[in-house]
């Protein structure tokens, strides 16, 4: 019978490195995959982050499709895209609701990447490298110090958008205003020319009077006299209060004038109020870093410091008992 054992072992030895492959393989791709799910972090913040600026874009859109005609009289426009004065307050409403909301949902991105970046795992590195300066980052820390850079790099862009929309609307809801005061002075100086018109043809109807012949056979010359006196008082006493009118008008045109001022003065003085908390927050940021690198020069000093002491003592009885030994 033929001896078959050398095909046998060579079966076996085929099989053997074949499973070992196999088993290579599979550890490197685990391998593989651990070090990739070590780099990604698993949460929404990138889709929320792009369904904001989305939402941004939306705002932004909606105010230039609505400027002209938020902006518009009733003149030069026709009944369908005639805006009624209900509709813009309406529109005002939606627009400062929607406003808040993106502020609330850039304040809850703004907290839960803080927090996020605050339960990162801390390196612990050995005395020894402290000692001697070779604490460098690993990959991972590399890795959550770039993301968390770049995330709070894209909500501080977020931020800004979202204050360059607020304040285009804004500007809009104050042009707005300002219009409604103009319309309203105007008609107020209409009415105020119709008044003072219908007041000085009222002499010329007066005047006409007398020249009818049954009125002036009814009437004495005392009763002429007495009607010519009492509408020459109510006369002066139309054109007094016209002149108060007039008077009250330029004290309105002036109060108009200083509010605008005013309310000018109020937002150059809050955009100087965000620069100066946006420098505020920078420098605080920049000093906790400061710090932060101070303590660990500090630590790693103190080590030092302690570690040479150590060694000098060490040192110094390693010599006396060299002395000892030798006397």
């Amino acid at each position: 019978m033929t001896d078959l054992t050398p095909l046998f072992r060579q079966c076996v030895s085929i099989v053997q490195s074949g499973l070992a492959e196999s088993v290579k393989d599979d550890f490197d791709s685990v391998q593989v995959r651990n070090k990739k799910n070590s780099f990604v972090i698993d949460d929404t913040f990138t889709k929320e982050t792009v369904e904001f600026r989305r939402e941004l874009v939306r705002f932004d859109q909606l105010i230039a499709e609505i400027k002209s005609s938020y902006l518009s009289t009733d003149e030069g426009y026709s009944r369908q895209q005639r805006l009624s004065d209900n509709d813009k307050d309406q529109i005002d409403n939606n627009c400062n609701i929607r406003l808040q909301k993106m502020y609330e949902k850039l304040k809850f991105l703004q907290t839960y990447e803080t927090k996020r970046q605050g339960l990162n795992p801390k390196k612990e590195g050995s005395w020894l490298n402290s000692i001697l300066g070779d604490d460098q980052p690993t990959q991972q820390e590399l890795f959550l110090t770039t993301v968390g850079t770049h995330r709070m790099q894209i909500l501080r862009d977020l931020n800004n958008n979202l204050n360059y929309v607020s304040n285009q609307f804004g500007g809009l809801q104050k042009k707005r205003r300002e219009r409604e005061r103009q319309m309203k002075i105007l008609n107020f100086q209409n009415l105020a020319e119709d008044d003072d018109i219908g007041l000085f043809q009222a002499p010329d109807t007066f005047n006409d009077i007398p020249q009818e012949p049954e009125f002036l056979q009814e009437l004495s010359q005392e009763q002429i006299q007495e009607l010519e006196t009492e509408n020459k008082a109510l006369l002066k006493a139309k054109v007094d209060q016209l002149s108060s009118v007039e008077k009250l008008h330029t004290s309105m045109v002036d109060v108009m004038n200083l509010q605008t001022e005013l309310t000018f003065q109020l937002e150059t003085q809050a955009d100087q109020i965000n620069n100066l908390l946006d420098s505020h927050s920078q420098v605080e940021i920049d000093v906790q870093m400061g710090n932060r690198t101070l303590n660990k020069a500090t630590v790693r000093n103190k080590k030092g410091a302690n570690m040479l002491v150590t060694l000098g003592i060490v040192l110094g009885i390693l010599l006396l008992m060299v002395d000892y030994v030798s006397f």
